[in-house]
């Protein structure tokens, strides 16, 4: 038969809370509270780990490399756009962001001929 799964903490307190709604036993009462308050706690201990594995996933600081020839400064800091570079202006790549334009309706823009009014040409 199906081997039963155990169930998410967040289900296993609503069911607790849900005993301890009607129940007038107060050995009960606070078995079922003692219950609710180790689930709190392993909910709390399971969130607290997931963020602290976010937060060191994030501060891996991307040791970067360009190629020879290049200026540092025209080469965008991958640490600046993650966030996370922490040297600033004395950082020898570029901190600047720079505008991404399409260079195709650039160039649709310079080729149209200009329209002037035909008065102005002749005056």
């Amino acid at each position: 038969k199906d081997a039963a799964k155990p169930k998410p903490l967040k289900e296993q307190k609503k069911e607790l809370e849900a005993k301890l709604f009607g129940e007038k036993n107060n050995a009960k009462k606070k078995e079922i509270q003692g219950m609710i308050k180790k689930i709190d706690l392993a909910l709390k201990l399971e969130n607290d780990a997931r963020l602290a594995q976010e937060k060191s996933r994030k501060q891996q600081v991307v040791r970067q490399l360009i190629p020879v020839g290049v200026d540092p400064k025209t080469v965008q800091c991958v640490n600046f756009l993650n966030g996370m570079c922490d040297k600033g202006d004395s950082c020898q790549f570029g901190h600047e962001l720079k505008k991404t334009a399409r260079p195709a309706e650039e160039e649709a823009e310079t080729a149209r001929p200009r329209t002037l009014c035909r008065f102005l040409l002749d005056a």
